[in-house]
């Protein structure tokens, strides 16, 4: 099954990811498509001020590719361990790399 991204089905796939990878845990986050060739999907909060209150989380996908099921579950997982490392206050600056894996 291919899957361009939609509002609907990134709810649908953060919610089963969520409650099987995350038990539930992650507050829903805002969405929002965006139509680039270059980035898939991007995880974005904000602090406040004084960097002690986390909010407004937002999960981006583009809607340029037409991703499989499994691609598209796999973009979210990895951004929802982004979101949970930051709503967690574990590690508000992860990069990619071995540590992230």
């Amino acid at each position: 099954m291919s899957m361009v991204a939609n509002l609907d089905n990134m709810r649908a796939i953060f919610t089963k990811c969520n409650d099987k990878y995350f038990g539930g845990q992650l507050p829903e986050p805002s969405y929002e498509l965006v139509h680039s060739y270059n980035i898939c999907a991007y995880f974005h909060y904000s602090y406040d001020w004084f960097g002690s209150k986390f909010y407004d989380p937002i999960i981006r996908f583009t809607d340029y590719y037409d991703f499989t099921e499994k691609m598209f579950v796999d973009l979210m997982c990895h951004e929802m361990i982004h979101y949970y490392l930051a709503y967690f206050d574990i590690d508000r600056k992860v990069k990619h790399g071995k540590e992230f894996n």
